[in-house]
């Protein structure tokens, strides 16, 4: 499936694409009041939610000037920090200096939605929803077939169609998810970054995110 850049294309639009590929005729909006409508506004949610959170892609970036709390945190750090509310998934990074991302924060905890730590001012680079004009044309048509798997079984109750969908998609399912199209958009991402970006770098929240240790420091 070929997908060239649009400025206009909007979330109903990436359904509609996934409609089509069960064969299935297109919604209007995915507020419809119907079942479908409402089935897909949940499905396009939790799919772009799931492919987003496999890496910390650079196209939905963003970087938060954390507010700091009145009270000093009660684990001996000096200053408490409120996490951002619009990201998805713990941050990629904390960074003291935000044109410096290659020095992050390192001496830090996160207790229930809070940063913990001893520096007077603290930006967080996160990964939130952005919308589908921004996503770049691989990650973009592994939405879409992940998008289409999960709504084969409520359209057309067809499980096969369903189960090769998702192995387009994301791969065997002993590949984590990360396999498929979803893979080749991640291995795109990651070969495509600087240094400091790649899953490898020396960066405790990044290392969490691929691996099983704690995110503190």
């Amino acid at each position: 499936m070929s997908h060239t850049p649009d400025a206009n294309l909007e979330d109903v639009d990436i359904v509609n694409r996934a409609l089509a590929r069960i064969g299935a005729p297109p919604l209007i909006a995915l507020d419809d009041d119907d079942d479908l409508g409402q089935a897909a506004q949940l499905i396009y949610l939790t799919k772009v939610e799931a492919a987003l959170g496999k890496l910390h892609w650079r196209f939905a970036r963003k970087t938060f000037l954390l507010n700091r709390l009145t009270d000093p945190p009660v684990t001996g750090w000096r200053f408490a920090y409120q996490l951002p509310g619009g990201a998805l998934g713990q941050p990629e990074m904390f960074l003291d200096n935000p044109r410096r991302p290659e020095s992050p924060l390192r001496r830090f905890e996160v207790e229930a939605g809070e940063l913990h730590c001893d520096v007077d001012k603290v930006w967080a680079r996160c990964t939130i929803m952005v919308p589908p004009a921004l996503w770049p044309p691989e990650f973009r048509e592994a939405v879409i077939v992940m998008i289409a798997s999960a709504l084969a079984i409520p359209v057309s109750h067809d499980t096969t169609l369903a189960a090769a969908l998702a192995r387009e998609a994301v791969g065997d399912p002993r590949e984590g998810g990360v396999g498929g199209l979803l893979g080749r958009a991640i291995a795109n991402e990651i070969a495509s970054s600087p240094p400091l970006d790649n899953m490898g770098s020396d960066n405790p929240l990044t290392d969490a995110r691929y691996s099983s240790g704690d995110w503190w420091c």
